[in-house]
C-alpha cells in the first residue's frame, strides 16, 4: 500500500493537481505494479506566508512524499 502526499503553494497546485496525480498514479501502478483504483493522494497547500523553501527555488516548488506499508493492499 502506497499513500502519495503532495505540498505546495495553492496558486500552483490548483492549476496542475489532476495532471500531477495522474502521473505520479502511472508510476506507482507500472513501476511497483499496484492496482489502479488504489489511487490515495493528499493535496496540501498553503498560502506564500505559509510555505518557506530554499531562495533559489520558484513558487514551482513541490515536495512529494510517498510512504510504503507492507500489508493490506
Amino acid at each position: 500500500m502506497a499513500q502519495i502526499k503532495i505540498y505546495g503553494l495553492q496558486k500552483h497546485l490548483s492549476r496542475v493537481k489532476s495532471d500531477l496525480s495522474d502521473t505520479i498514479h502511472q508510476c506507482i501502478v507500472e513501476t511497483l505494479s499496484f492496482p489502479k483504483e488504489k489511487r490515495f493522494h493528499r493535496f496540501i497547500t498553503f498560502e506564500q506566508e505559509y510555505m518557506i523553501f530554499p531562495e533559489n527555488k520558484s513558487d514551482n516548488y513541490t515536495v512529494i512524499e510517498i510512504m510504503m506499508m507492507e500489508g493490506r493492499g
